[in-house]
């Protein structure tokens, strides 16, 4: 039992850490965590590089009520990240599009993530990084995510996240399936 509390102890002090090592790698260092999942979506659920796509649905499809998006939509339009317009047909009716500005980012973005994962590679060498691949695709093919319960016996825990409530973890996994990240 005690080996078992020590185990998950470490499996969580890990994962911090490497959240930590891949979120001081990045350089997005003005944008906020939701804030880039906001220019996600609206990469993502558009088409081409002048795509709009309304708040009502960036807020739908990150199963967020509008008003919680919409202070950030504002500081990213003030950033220069996102272009708002209203409707010719309806002044009342808004669309967001990203900017040349986030499209750069976001290829700055992918290329230091190659490269951050390759010298990870790199550094793990050839069985350690298959080794870890083979785990992490386990981990990622179970759906709906494996539920843990603590060595005591209470409080299901789901995708190792402590403190996530369920309608989080079910609003992260729906996102997770309807897109693939391009931030």
């Amino acid at each position: 039992m005690k080996q078992m509390e020590d185990d998950v102890s470490r499996l969580i002090q890990n994962f911090s850490r490497f959240s930590h090592f891949i979120k001081r790698r990045s350089r997005n260092a003005d944008l906020r965590t939701g804030e880039i999942a906001i220019l996600r979506c609206i990469m993502h659920h558009t088409d081409g590089p002048d795509g709009e796509i309304k708040p009502s649905q960036i807020s739908a499809l990150m199963g967020l009520q509008q008003p919680s998006i919409t202070p950030s939509l504002r500081s990213l339009e003030e950033r220069g990240y996102v272009r708002r317009r209203n409707s010719d047909q309806d002044r009342r009716e808004v669309y967001f599009s990203v900017t040349e500005k986030t499209r750069e980012m976001a290829a700055e973005e992918r290329r230091r993530t190659a490269q951050m994962f390759a010298g990870l590679a790199e550094y793990l060498g050839e069985e350690d990084t298959r080794k870890l691949m083979e785990i992490m695709e386990r981990i990622s093919r179970s759906n709906p995510a494996p539920r843990i319960t603590a060595p005591d016996g209470d409080a299901a825990v789901s995708r190792l996240s402590p403190g996530r409530n369920k309608n989080h973890n079910s609003n992260c996994r729906r996102m997770e399936s309807d897109r693939r990240l391009k931030v």
